[in-house]
């Protein structure tokens, strides 16, 4: 065989290898495609609905939707705006919710997050009308497959914490529907004060027995109607209020200082001040100042409650006020507070600790409280001392608790107990 005779038949092989390979196999039948399934509502758009302006349920999650034209974009039928509502007033909003479920629900919860808030629900009938229907404890209500109920809101300006400022509150609803439980609705508000405070509230703090403390608030007109401060209202016994005005930077300002007097009374100090205004019967020419026109008729204004918290504490204090050791058994633990003495110019010095169970017994000597002064002068006072409480490793007790008892050099406060508590895992 010749060199072209093997060429020829090598080519033939390969032709033949290329017609088998070209060959299809044969493809089984497919079977017909089953019809998809007709569409049915998710389960997100069922459950308890709040109805858009044209009675439809609204799912929260379809935010806006294009209708007509021009372009119009619909409000969220979840959300209401009461836009600026002046001080003083009560703004209400009614929602309408549709149970868009099969069966009937129940509604567990409704919750406000403001306590400026409140919310009633009410079964409306098929004409629309409220049904008195008593509550189905614990739920407050069962609503039938398709009914529908009213939520009617009110929200307080004069509650609102912060005046001249967004204010978002959320109202939610826990329901026994199975495709929705939880629907959230939010309201949008802003509470128009003639006047700013600033802070909102009366803040005393700590206020030691024989020191006292004040507190300061500012009143700035804000808005075109002209309201002042006039005077303050009653003021609690064992207080002090002063109205004082100032300018600042050519605008009037007044500062309301809060003054609790010693001695004060250990516990929380809780209260609050009435601010009486007063406003023009007609506002002057623009550029005026209210104040600088002696001729102007004067009517009464909003009264504004400002509200004061504390805390009464004694001349000593000690912070934390429980002595913590936390730590493990195997290698001990401990905790540290520091005893302070509030009074101006005062310093002490410690002479002596002990450790007390409950009972009178005393603590066995491994467990340790060490006083350290905190800036000590010469002769060793310091008006703070850190107190450490001590539990060495393999300590026997893993929680124990009592009394730590500071003895002190000074005639009024010979001596301080702190309650202590050891606890280890």
């Amino acid at each position: 065989m010749n060199l072209e005779s093997l060429i020829r038949r090598l080519a033939l092989v390969a032709l033949a290898f290329a017609a088998a390979c070209s060959r299809a196999a044969p493809v089984p039948a497919s079977k017909p495609a089953a019809e998809d399934p007709a569409p049915v509502a998710g389960a997100l758009r069922s459950g308890l609905l709040p109805l858009d302006a044209k009675g439809r349920p609204h799912p929260p999650e379809a935010e806006f939707e294009i209708e007509g034209a021009p372009i119009e974009y619909r409000q969220r039928a979840e959300f209401h705006d009461f836009g600026l509502v002046p001080l003083g007033e009560v703004a209400e909003h009614t929602w309408t919710l549709q149970n868009t479920d099969e069966v009937a629900i129940r509604l567990h919860k409704l919750s406000p997050s403001c306590s400026c808030t409140t919310v009633r629900a009410q079964l409306l009938d098929a004409n629309g009308a409220v049904v008195e229907t008593p509550s189905v404890a614990p739920d407050l209500l069962e609503i039938p497959a398709q009914a529908k109920i009213q939520l009617v809101v009110q929200m307080d300006t004069r509650e609102v914490r912060v005046k001249n400022a967004d204010k978002f509150v959320m109202i939610q609803l826990i329901t026994s529907s199975a495709n929705r439980p939880y629907v959230t609705l939010e309201a949008h508000i802003v509470a128009d004060s003639p006047l700013q405070l600033n802070p909102e509230g009366l803040e005393l703090g700590r206020v030691p027995a024989s020191v006292g403390a004040q507190a300061k608030v500012d009143l700035v007109p804000v808005g075109p109607t002209g309201t002042v401060p006039l005077e303050i209202g009653p003021v609690p016994a064992g207080f002090e209020a002063t109205l004082e005005r100032r300018d600042v930077l050519g605008r009037d300002v007044w500062t309301l200082t809060l003054i609790a007097q010693p001695p004060v009374a250990a516990g929380p100090l809780r209260g609050a001040i009435e601010v009486r205004t007063r406003k023009p019967k007609e506002l002057p020419p623009p550029g005026q100042r209210v104040l600088d026109n002696p001729n102007i008729e004067w009517v009464p204004g909003l009264a504004y409650t400002i509200r004061f918290a504390g805390q009464g504490i004694g001349d000593l204090d000690v912070f934390p006020v429980q002595l913590v050791a936390v730590g493990t058994r195997a290698n001990g633990g401990s905790g540290e507070s520091v005893l302070s003495s509030l009074l101006a110019g005062q310093r002490l010095r410690v002479t002596g600790t002990k450790l007390v169970l409950p009972g009178g017994i005393a603590t066995h000597g491994e467990l340790e409280l060490h006083a350290t002064p905190v800036d000590p002068d010469d002769g060793g006072r310091s008006a703070q001392w850190r107190l450490e409480l001590v539990a060495p490793p393999d300590f026997a007790p893993q929680q124990l608790a009592g009394t730590a008892v500071i003895e002190l050099d000074d005639a009024q406060f010979p001596r301080y107990e702190v309650p202590f508590l050891v606890r280890l895992q």
